[in-house]
């Protein structure tokens, strides 16, 4: 019977082995007397398992084997067992697969720089790719780098070579700025804003007088070109009644940015131009209110009898003495013969006559011949006083010639040669022409009349 030990191998129920007491689960004799094999589902001698099957790559082999890593035996779910020799760089790991990034172990025959498995990341020390994380990867780090556009990477691109981003102020030109300085200082030739200093920009320059950006005005505080406004730019600013921008004191605006008028003591020479403006508007001088010139009379210091040398000559005579008295101007003699007389040739004045003392003599020519004058012509050609005389004239008041004039001023004596003369003293008619009952003999010494032209 099973269990006595011996081995029966007749009968209906022939054993294969009994042991006896030492027949058992895990021996090599069952209790049922059959020999313990690989498959029966009992774990016996020399089995490291027994899952009661022969089928591999269940957790025990088809010889009842335990599947486990480093068995040296590739089986299971595993990729390869290399007996987990330690050295995962062989082909095979300790975790009986394959190498690959990302499992922790660095395979540098792999190319790999670093694994730090799950850890890996494009963001961190070590890559997806296990690659050391380096500026130039085109991979932000994160905490380390600013930003990483790989081989676009420049000190001149968005992002510099070191991994920061490009600032106004880092010493680089990038995109977007027009200079970058690398320094704080805003009244240099690079601004704070990494834009070229320019007049306009808000920011006063070395070379600015002002800068107030947009509002900038040549009619403001301060100039388009950055300069502060003042008289003679050009600009109408402030308290001016006028700048015409030009070093000139003579034309419609005075370098003082005042308008020019009559009385402000500038000759203004430009259209309608002034002919004298001696500061005031009074015309008891040689300049009248309206800033024109009164012709000038005086009567001469000099005496000729009545041989002047004709019209000619009497008119050459007025001319000398006013160039000896630096009057300047063309000049001609209150004379007249039968042919020629101040009515038909003198130019009429519009703007008064005045003696050189600035008195008026008459307000235009139609005022100077009717008959009186204002004041007697006895100022010469020197401005002085000249004492009461006789004038050679041969004149009627009205400017028109009288018959007796020393044959027409040839004449320098003679019975019966006579001239008519005026009184530098009178105011009426006897200025000019006196009765012919004071006609003078032409051998008489007498002074002559002068009128500016």
């Amino acid at each position: 019977m099973c269990g006595d030990g011996l081995v029966n191998t007749l009968g209906m129920s022939p054993e294969q082995c009994d042991l006896g007491d030492g027949n058992g689960p895990g021996k090599a004799c069952n209790a049922n007397c059959e020999t313990n094999v690989c498959g029966d589902g009992d774990t016996g001698p020399g089995e490291q398992c027994d899952d009661g099957n022969n089928v591999s790559d269940d957790g025990c082999s088809a010889t009842c084997v335990l599947e486990v890593c480093g068995n040296s035996i590739e089986d299971g779910a595993e990729q390869c067992d290399d007996g987990k020799n330690g050295n995962q760089d062989d082909g095979c790991t300790d975790l009986c697969l394959l190498p690959f990034c990302g499992d922790a172990f660095k395979q540098v025959s792999k190319g790999e720089q670093c694994d730090l498995g799950n850890s890996n990341s494009n963001t961190g020390a070590c890559t997806l790719v296990c690659k050391n994380a380096v500026c130039g990867d085109g991979l932000i780090r994160t905490g380390v780098e600013q930003c990483d556009d790989g081989a676009n990477n420049g000190n001149t691109k968005a992002c510099k070579a070191n991994c920061t981003k490009q600032t106004c102020g880092d010493g680089f030109v990038g995109p977007g700025e027009a200079c970058d300085d690398g320094n704080a200082v805003n009244n240099d030739t690079c601004t704070n804003a990494c834009k070229l200093a320019s007049c306009g920009d808000g920011i006063k320059q070395a070379n600015e007088q002002c800068d107030l950006g947009a509002n900038n005005s040549n009619t403001g505080a301060c100039t388009l070109a950055c300069l502060l406004p003042k008289c003679g730019d050009g600009f109408k600013q402030g308290t001016e009644q006028c700048d015409d921008g030009n070093g000139t004191n003579s034309d419609a605006c005075l370098n003082t940015c005042k308008t020019a008028v009559c009385g402000d003591g500038v000759l203004k020479t430009t259209a309608p131009a002034e002919q004298c403006d001696d500061g005031n508007v009074a015309n008891g001088d040689l300049c009248n209110a309206n800033c024109t010139k009164p012709k000038r009379v005086f009567n001469t210091s000099l005496s000729w009898n009545g041989n002047l040398g004709g019209i000619a000559g009497a008119k050459a005579k007025c001319q000398a003495r006013a160039t000896a008295a630096g009057l300047g101007g063309t000049w001609d003699a209150w004379i007249s013969n039968n042919t020629s007389n101040p009515a038909s040739r003198f130019v009429k004045s519009t703007t008064r006559y005045a003696r050189l003392d600035g008195q008026e003599v008459a307000q235009t020519w139609a005022d100077l011949v009717d008959g009186t004058v204002d004041v007697p012509i006895n100022i010469n050609e020197f401005g002085d006083m000249s004492p009461q005389a006789d004038i050679w004239t041969g004149t009627s008041e009205n400017g028109t010639s009288l018959v007796e004039d020393c044959s027409g001023w040839t004449a320098g004596g003679g019975i019966g040669v006579i001239g008519y003369e005026g009184r530098n003293n009178a105011i009426d008619f006897n200025w000019s022409a006196r009765s012919v009952f004071f006609a003078s003999n032409c051998s008489t010494q007498q002074r002559l009349y002068c009128f500016e032209q």
